[in-house]
């Protein structure tokens, strides 16, 4: 009897000194360096959001950058949106994994995006840049009129778009504002001031 209470106790005391590691945790597999650049352009432009010539950044510590507006190009960095918390990117480097998009070996040619040019009436460019683990590549995909993208880059572009609010709905006014810096009437003031000072 003895020896079983003492075998017991010193199950539970090895069971409890075990860490606990868990294997599925989404957060754990996001590389700390993954970023997402994303450029559609559409001509013209449809209802949908991924209908609709945008840009959209990611940055590696969350921060996020969209607009939806004409002639913005890959030359162009959108308005600061929110800042996604780590459950967001790990959902977002799901989806680069879901569509096929996560493979470096699967991207196109390295080549500079900011060349694209807007596609003849009917057809849209889709341009998308990722960065994981050190690395950064590349795709560049154009379809013609008539023609819809695929279903698995729409569908990971449709879920970049929701995390930066990007509704279905044409708008005129953006849901987020760009932050922008308030330097006051005159910032330049106090340092006119400090420099006029007699020593």
């Amino acid at each position: 009897m003895i020896c079983r209470a003492m075998l017991l106790v010193l199950l539970c005391v090895a069971s409890c000194a075990q860490p606990r590691i868990h294997v599925d945790d989404p957060i754990a597999g996001v590389p700390d360096d993954f970023s997402v650049d994303l450029t559609i352009l559409v001509n013209p432009s449809g209802e949908k959001s991924h209908e609709r010539t945008s840009r959209l950044i990611v940055l590696a510590d969350g921060q996020l950058f969209f607009d939806a507006i004409p002639g913005r190009g890959p030359n162009t960095k959108p308005g600061w949106v929110r800042t996604l918390d780590r459950e967001e990117m790990a959902r977002l480097w799901d989806a680069a994994l879901r569509a096929g998009l996560g493979d470096a070996t699967k991207a196109d040619e390295t080549a500079d995006l900011r060349r694209a040019r807007m596609p003849e009436a009917g057809g849209s460019v889709w341009l998308v840049a990722l960065t994981a683990d050190g690395d950064r590549w590349n795709f560049l995909r154009s379809w013609g009129a008539g023609t819809e993208p695929d279903a698995a880059l729409r569908m990971f572009t449709r879920e970049a778009l929701a995390l930066a609010w990007a509704p279905d709905t044409l708008s005129e006014r953006p849901l987020v504002e760009p932050r922008r810096w308030d330097f006051g009437p005159d910032p330049w003031g106090d340092w006119a001031a400090a420099t006029t000072e007699s020593p």
